[in-house]
């Protein structure tokens, strides 16, 4: 499996003091030749650079200074978890809600602080949430290492440091090296279908279902192996069906390896096959991509089932949050009709409908629908699209992308009131679906 490293320095830090004067207290690394705070004496550093780098400590120093003559303080100086609990104060000065598991605890360290630190600290900190702020310390807190040895504590902002399986961490002083398993690169197979306008929308779906953006959006979402995920996509089989509801594509819940393409896409694709024109071509583009779209929509639905999201509130709308991730808004086809959508609907671009409270849309340009049929659009280009402005006539429809083969009825009806803001400014009606 594919692996990727990641580093990152903590978000606050300290050093063990029983490793005092043998490791630096700002970088970590083995001191050579001691550099001591010239005020407290309590923190030592292997340069003048780290000394000054450390402004943390300028909170801390006048009352590590106290505390360090004071038998009953310097006791506190001596407590690990207390001199992170409480440059962790200083660095947020903000938590969150109560619990109690470490209320105990923190309320604890709560009243060292303040024989530590003063009255006058203790007044800027939000003392209803020391609490959380402790608990959550305590449960994200990682031992930094110095050749396998632990000489202090970090608490690290990147996600999963240490949760995932056969995970690797090493350190270079306080810089945390993070080995972990990339999510699979997962393409579906060219053998998924016989059709040759399918086989170019596979081809299209692969080129953002492989990319970096999202096997990272997927990382932490979804834990079934590798392996597994490999051979559930290796046996995708994409067909046409026939579909009453007018659904542009679905998947089966109760079929994990088929996704289907609504057959009016085929009946149009073979009415205009033939013809040479440049409008005829346009749209013969248009539909194959806008199908790649599609198996991108029906991919996250298929990825959920298999991480075993069936009835699984998670698994609502994965559809439409991939899409959104990927083009930061919702996929619609626009069609030409007089009358229902049928296979005579001629299909004039593709829309990205903005899922904020504007719900603005807008048009990909022909010219990056073109470069995506041909492959000649360069990789990093796929999560750049261009667009165009576009107008149409009052026969206009927007058609949304797809649905499930079992439906929300509430979600169902929430996107049938999706293009009432923009009829008006661009004679576009939701399609009957």
């Amino acid at each position: 499996m594919a692996e990727e490293i990641i580093t990152s320095v903590p978000f606050v830090y300290c050093l063990k003091y029983a490793k005092k004067r043998i490791f630096c207290d700002f970088c970590f690394k083995k001191i050579i030749r001691a550099c001591h705070c010239p005020v407290c004496g309590t923190m030592h550093y292997c340069n003048t650079t780290c000394e000054k780098n450390d402004t943390i400590h300028r909170f801390e120093c006048d009352h590590f200074l106290k505390a360090s003559g004071d038998y009953n303080l310097k006791k506190y100086l001596e407590d690990d978890v207390l001199r992170l609990f409480l440059r962790t104060l200083i660095k947020t000065n903000n938590v969150s809600q109560n619990r109690n598991f470490y209320q105990s605890m923190a309320k604890k360290y709560e009243n060292e602080i303040r024989m530590l630190m003063g009255t006058e600290f203790m007044s800027s900190i939000n003392l209803d949430l020391m609490v959380p702020n402790f608990d959550k310390m305590m449960a994200n807190k990682i031992e930094i290492k110095n050749e396998k040895e632990a000489i202090g504590f970090g608490i690290y902002l990147q996600n999963s440091f240490d949760s995932l399986e056969n995970a690797s961490n090493n350190f270079d002083g306080i810089r945390i090296i993070y080995k972990r398993s990339l999510f699979p690169a997962l393409r579906f197979s060219e053998s998924a279908t016989n059709d040759s306008h399918i086989k170019i929308a596979i081809r299209i779906a692969n080129r953002y279902l492989e990319s970096r953006n999202v096997r990272n959006f997927y990382q932490e979402k979804i834990k079934v192996k590798s392996e597994v995920l490999k051979q559930k996509i290796s046996e995708v089989k994409i067909v046409y069906e026939e579909q009453q509801k007018d659904f542009l594509a679905w998947t089966d819940r109760h079929v994990d390896n088929r996704i289907y393409i609504n057959r009016k896409l085929e009946k149009r694709l073979e009415a205009i096959s033939y013809l040479k024109d440049i409008s005829s071509q346009k749209e013969k583009e248009i539909i194959t991509v806008f199908i790649g779209f599609l198996l991108i929509h029906e991919f996250a639905n298929l990825l959920y089932r298999w991480n075993g999201n069936l009835h699984s509130t998670e698994n609502k709308d994965v559809g439409y949050k991939l899409e959104n991730f990927i083009f930061d808004g919702n996929i619609r086809v626009i069609i030409s009709t007089k009358s229902k959508w049928n296979e005579d609907s001629r299909y004039l671009g593709i829309g990205i409908r903005d899922t904020s409270q504007s719900r603005k849309i807008q048009f990909l340009s022909y010219d990056y629908i073109k470069e995506i049929f041909t492959d000649n659009l360069p990789f990093g280009s796929y999560f750049s699209p261009k667009f165009e402005v576009k107008e149409f006539g009052d026969d206009v429809f927007a058609l949304r992308e797809s649905d499930e083969f079992e439906t929300n009825s509430d979600i169902e009806e929430n996107l049938d009131d999706i293009f009432d803001d923009y009829e008006d400014a661009y004679n576009i009606q939701t399609c009957g679906t």
